[in-house]
């Protein structure tokens, strides 16, 4: 199998169950605790942007330090990892291609109001 790491027959079969399930792509900010709620609902209201400030996981202990010498204000993130830098990690290519096709679909938004690559290869327009 492509990726980081071969995944066992049941972590698949849970990660198909869940790309699968109603709940998962369908879930509304009242009925969840919002995990699995697209970032542009929290981000847009209407199609109106009603946040100001939206940092990228990616680069979050930059981004939220220049945000806060902004606003002169001395919060820092804490140092500590939670995970060591060498542990192994699931990455896109350990979803299979009908997985990777629902979370784009369900996240199209995301994908596009944030610069994410769309990586699935029958991806259309939405």
């Amino acid at each position: 199998m492509k990726g980081l790491f071969a995944i066992s027959s049941r972590l698949r079969t849970f990660l198909t169950s869940l790309c699968s399930s109603s709940s998962f792509c369908f879930v509304s900010s009242t009925g969840s605790s919002g995990h699995w709620i697209p970032q542009y609902d929290y981000v847009y209201e209407n199609r109106r942007k009603v946040v100001q400030h939206v940092l990228r996981f990616e680069n979050l202990k930059e981004e939220f330090s220049n945000l806060m010498d902004r606003y002169d204000l001395p919060l820092k993130l804490p140092e500590k990892q939670y995970r060591p830098s060498d542990t192994k990690k699931l990455g896109v290519y350990n979803l299979t291609q009908e997985n990777l096709e629902k979370i784009e679909k369900v996240y199209w938004q995301d994908f596009v109001e944030f610069g994410y690559e769309v990586l699935s290869y029958n991806n259309t327009s939405q």
